[in-house]
């Protein structure tokens, strides 16, 4: 039988548990599974009040809207692919969350010069980052390491970072391992960076 890719997804827990969310067909996604951001959000601890999020992948934005869901102060999604990032826009707004969410069409690589040039003041760092970028381009140790040494200025100190890729990746210097697990053929983690001091 031919494989068919799922048209929709559901919000894990919070305030829109189970909202389904729609995946445009205008380009290829890979949400993360329901039973992977179950996991995801318990070692994150259940809520994430007042906390600033950063989706930098974002799709059709499964783990952002969770991150909404569970109390995030904002939650930033960054996707490249115009119409999927009109479609995650659109969703925003039925959710009326459009002052706690906000969705940039651009790369991940854009995004971050754009933050290194605003030179982001604390306040507005990011405390949880979730990577889920697609696997063909982040399946070697350079690009990871490069994507983690450019996100690294806009995180606080106390920052956790999800990433989500097919293999276990070498841990880059100045960052340390809380969590590390696989979910099916998915391999996932959450590190930290060290202090900047």
């Amino acid at each position: 039988m031919a494989f068919r890719p799922a048209t929709s997804v559901r919000i894990i827990g919070g305030n829109w548990n189970g909202r389904k969310i729609r995946i445009p067909t205008t380009v290829q996604l890979r949400p993360s599974g329901d039973r992977l951001r179950e996991s995801l959000f318990s070692c994150l601890g259940g809520t994430l009040n007042g906390l600033h999020c950063l989706d930098l992948f974002a799709g059709c934005g499964a783990l952002g809207l969770c991150a909404a869901s569970r109390g995030a102060a904002h939650t930033t999604f960054v996707e490249k692919h115009r119409a999927t990032a009109a479609a995650l826009q659109q969703l925003i707004d039925e959710l009326a969350a459009t002052a706690i969410a906000t969705v940039k069409a651009t790369s991940a690589r854009q995004f971050l010069s754009a933050c290194s040039l605003q030179k982001l003041p604390l306040a507005e760092k990011f405390d949880v980052v979730f990577l889920d970028p697609p696997f063909a381009d982040y399946n070697s140790d350079c690009a990871w390491a490069e994507l983690l040494a450019t996100l690294r200025p806009h995180l606080k100190n106390n920052a956790r970072v999800y990433c989500e890729s097919t293999r276990h990746f070498p841990l880059p210097d100045a960052w340390q391992q809380q969590t590390a697990r696989r979910t099916g053929n998915v391999y996932w983690q959450i590190l930290n960076p060290l202090s900047h001091d």
